[in-house]
């Protein structure tokens, strides 16, 4: 029987409703050593984790990390800025085990590299946690350009589409069983097989991606993007939105005619009102004969 973990949701200190799915994924699958790494996290119950719950509840440990201190928190906060090139050499320092039950990825950006470059063969987590743009819905598979130093600005410019973060870890050994929010929740392949459990709307990720984003405040977060017009260089972008922009009598952004993708625009309308996301994207293209291959460790796209 195919189980939907959209009925186990359940929120007491995640940000939406994480903490009751991952009990129940914990409930199928067992756990080895209650180890979690989460990174995103302020160290505190109510920072809105994915390890809180995890804790209390279920009696788990582990290590916590983040970008920026904070005096307050009551658990053992780790002050590191995490990036594709130290992930493993941080994980290594606080001696994390080889197989832990679950991995948290939420840092507003460089989410899909830092996946990429876990070195599986020394750290291999059982459950998988990774933020994803909900302002790039599925088959869009988008991720924005390697920055090492990168420090979201708090704009919708971030980070990766649902879709691209499925087939990075599909490519890991991962399935995507479910998310909430912006949080995509996947189980190792070899996890699902040993258990015999099948999921509905396993790696679905437009399916699993409107029953997420339905938990959004926004109303923009709410609504089906349609995909307008796409161009590749800068008078053709512009000409595709002066003309979008006309047909829907706006006026023109200011901000369109100074910023135009240096690669790929897409336009997008919500509720007829013009939205421009610009992305110095590598896109994943699954019809081309693009592969992902190891790199130092992790997985990159070539």
């Amino acid at each position: 029987m195919e189980i939907n973990l959209f009925n186990f949701e359940k929120r007491v200190f995640s940000q939406f409703y994480q903490d009751g799915i991952l009990e129940k994924i914990f409930e199928l699958i067992g756990v080895t050593n209650k180890y979690f790494v989460e990174f995103g996290s302020n160290g505190t119950d109510t920072g809105l984790g994915n390890s809180a719950y995890l804790r209390k509840a279920l009696g788990f440990d582990g290590l916590l990390m983040d970008g920026t201190e904070n005096p307050e928190a009551i658990y053992d906060l780790k002050n590191e800025f995490i990036s594709a090139e130290n992930i493993n050499e941080l994980l290594e320092k606080y001696k994390v085990p080889k197989v832990f039950d679950f991995l948290s990825i939420d840092i507003d950006g460089e989410d899909f590299w830092v996946a990429g470059s876990v070195d599986l063969e020394k750290f291999k987590p059982r459950v998988v946690s990774i933020e994803f743009n909900p302002d790039i819905p599925p088959p869009r598979a988008i991720i924005q350009i390697h920055q090492q130093d990168w420090v979201w600005s708090g704009d919708d410019r971030y980070g990766c589409s649902i879709t691209a973060a499925k087939d990075l870890l599909n490519h890991m050994g991962y399935t995507l069983v479910a998310a909430s929010g912006v949080d995509a929740i996947f189980i190792a392949d070899e996890e699902i097989e040993k258990n015999n459990l099948q999921f509905k709307y396993a790696n679905d990720e437009h399916k699993i991606f409107s029953k997420a984003t339905q938990h959004l405040s926004s109303p923009a977060d709410l609504t089906p993007h349609t995909i307008i017009a796409e161009a590749d260089n800068q008078d053709e972008a512009r000409e595709l939105i002066r003309g979008f922009l006309k047909a829907f009598e706006c006026d023109e952004p200011e901000s369109t005619t100074k910023e135009v993708l240096k690669y790929n625009w897409y336009v997008e309308a919500i509720d007829g009102k013009l939205e421009h996301s610009y992305f110095l994207d590598q896109t994943i293209n699954r019809d081309s004969n693009k592969k992902i291959e190891p790199k130092e460790g992790g997985i990159f796209l070539e």
